[in-house]
């Protein structure tokens, strides 16, 4: 899917889940690309400020457990080889970029592959699995893709940015990483 300029979670499963929800056994073949120019602000509020802002992911946009209902995503493959202008098309711009969850609050994130390299524009919190972790865990998973993107804040060959609650164990990434911190 092609989305600029509205719609704010685009997921090649699922743009937005939330709860207990959960993404089981799912591959994507097809492509990704969140378009929106319009800026987030971060905020100071916990993980909440992520609905407002713009997230892209080869599984999911963005997801949204709690505490007590964790969300999942499991099992989950992307890969990807549609192009488009000459670019492999996981693309992403502004806000939360990853090859299988964009933004993950309160998710467990098991058994999930990427193969398909990433391109994005000013995509500031980017992993080749999750773009942000909050509250969130990762096992089992393994990336084989590049990473291209200019403006990043927060950049990662698996995640971009882990929060002190976030927990990573026995996964791997073999590819390239590449960026400009914040445009410079």
């Amino acid at each position: 899917g092609n989305t600029a300029n509205g719609t704010k979670h685009i997921g090649g499963i699922a743009g937005y889940i939330c709860g207990a929800s959960s993404v089981s056994s799912c591959d994507n073949t097809g492509g990704v690309w969140n378009d929106d120019y319009n800026n987030w602000d971060y905020g100071d509020s916990g993980y909440s400020f992520a609905v407002n802002a713009v997230t892209g992911g080869g599984i999911v946009g963005l997801s949204e457990g709690t505490e007590s209902a964790r969300a999942e995503i499991k099992n989950c493959t992307v890969n990807v080889s549609t192009k488009y202008d000459d670019a492999y098309y996981m693309r992403g711009r502004r806000g939360f970029f990853g090859g299988v969850v964009g933004y993950a609050a309160y998710t467990d994130i098991d058994n999930c592959d990427i193969t398909t390299p990433m391109i994005g524009s000013s995509a500031y919190y980017v992993g080749s699995i999750c773009g942000e972790m909050v509250s969130s865990t990762m096992k089992n998973c393994d990336s084989q893709t590049s990473i291209d993107c200019s403006q990043m804040i927060y950049g990662g060959g698996l995640v971009g940015l882990m929060d002190a609650n976030s927990k990573m164990e026995t996964s791997t990434w073999k590819g390239t990483l590449k960026g400009k911190a914040n445009g410079n």
